[in-house]
């Protein structure tokens, strides 16, 4: 199977070729005005369930200016804020930041990185005090065809305790570390397609150079090289099949710690004081992991809402991905319907279907890429507005069983 989609998509790039001069076929800079603001349901694989209050409000007194926040309950609790799409030089220059403040959260982590864990094999580190903040600056040019954009992120957090599957608290934290980690992000975006919210015919490269220093915790000091790209071929008047290919790497500058007992004191986990034998040996499994990481650095993962969508967040770790992706978007509807309910205002341009199969392997050397595999195939229902938003329900299967994701905005994007 994995032969039949590389050569649909090699294919498809050949198509690629025959595409006359593509042209937007409508204003990329939206600014019909929407809103959403309701409590709802999430459901994120590997992150947890609860109740989200969320608010957004889209391209403000007829400008591109989107303001958002939200308090989250649940496996997840906390606040956060944003604003995008705030144009300093009208169509070219815009900023965009989102700052998350988490009293609580978990981080499965399996038994090994790289794809043979067993799927019951983990521990929820379940972390406290969690402060992130995003801030991205995009240049754009030719309608939003080319992009240059710069990101830094900066993350604060403290692990609190190690629990098993069920919650239950097998060990707690000794003066653990305050990891304090920093990412800065630098990249290019070819958008040659006819539209940049609902593409439908044309082709997209995005390629990126992640650089992370060393942290508090005595991380791996390197960078991540990742290039992603999505043909979209056009099926009648409305609908579309994308082929999608991403691949990340990452590369050590300078190792971090590997020693275990000083990985273990920063971490503030002392696996020793753990009287089940088996769970000692997941406690020591998410140290040694971590010094696996310090060893080889860590790629973009696979797994959750954006890449094998049938497996939790961030399921599969490694310093190299590869992935394969094909979708074919059944736009059911052509219109402009503008809905003014309660807690939500818009105009829906389209509802669409969408019939998904993605393949992807990670590892710590290029070498075992696809050694060992994994797949997810599903279905998808979708609302795409005019504001800017699509609304995005996903049903996902593969080897571990069923997924559902609920979120806003398509697969398969870098960030």
């Amino acid at each position: 199977m994995r032969k039949l989609l590389l050569l649909l998509f090699l294919s498809s790039y050949l198509y690629a070729e025959l595409f006359s001069d593509i042209q937007r076929r409508r204003d990329q800079f939206l600014k019909d005005f929407g809103y959403f603001a309701a409590p709802v349901p999430y459901s994120l694989p590997g992150i947890g369930e609860g109740l989200l209050l969320f608010g957004m409000a889209n391209n403000i007194k007829k400008s591109q200016t989107d303001l958002m926040f939200n308090i989250i309950s649940g496996d997840v609790g906390g606040y956060g804020f944003g604003i995008g799409d705030l144009y300093l030089i009208d169509k070219h220059l815009k900023v965009e930041i989102l700052q998350s403040n988490l009293d609580k959260a978990s981080v499965q982590s399996y038994s090994s990185r790289g794809m043979n864990s067993n799927e019951d094999d983990y521990l929820n580190i379940q972390i406290k005090k969690a402060q992130f903040t995003a801030i991205r600056t995009t240049v754009s040019f030719y309608e939003k065809m080319l992009e240059f954009y710069f990101m830094n992120y900066i993350n604060k957090f403290s692990i609190d305790s190690l629990r098993d599957k069920d919650g239950t608290v097998i060990l707690g934290t000794s003066d653990g570390l305050t990891y304090d980690t920093k990412s800065y992000i630098i990249g290019f975006m070819v958008d040659y397609t006819d539209d940049r919210q609902d593409p439908r015919e044309g082709l997209r490269f995005d390629a990126s150079v992640d650089y992370a220093p060393e942290d508090t915790a005595g991380s791996a000091d390197f960078y991540i090289s990742s290039f992603n790209t999505t043909l979209y071929i056009p099926f009648g008047r409305r609908s579309s099949w994308a082929f999608n290919y991403f691949r990340s790497d990452a590369h050590v500058i300078h190792q971090g710690i590997v020693d275990y007992n000083q990985v273990s004191q920063n971490m503030g986990l002392d696996c020793t004081t753990i009287a089940d034998p088996v769970q000692k040996s997941k406690c020591e499994n998410v140290i040694n992991n971590t010094i696996t990481a310090n060893r080889y650095g860590t790629a973009t993962s696979l797994g959750g809402r954006g890449r094998l969508r049938s497996y939790p967040e961030g399921r599969f770790k490694g310093a190299h991905t590869q992935f394969y992706g094909t979708e074919f978007r059944w736009n059911m509807t052509k219109e402009r319907s503008p809905f003014d309910i309660w807690f939500m205002k818009d105009i829906r341009t389209g509802i669409q279907s969408a019939f998904f199969y993605e393949r992807g392997s990670v590892a710590e050397l290029t070498s075992d890429l696809w050694k060992n595999e994994h797949e997810s195939y599903g279905f998808g229902i979708r609302m795409i507005t005019a504001s800017g938003l699509v609304y995005r329900l996903d049903l996902a299967h593969g080897d571990e069983g069923y997924e559902t994701t609920m979120i806003i905005n398509y697969p398969w994007e870098i960030f």
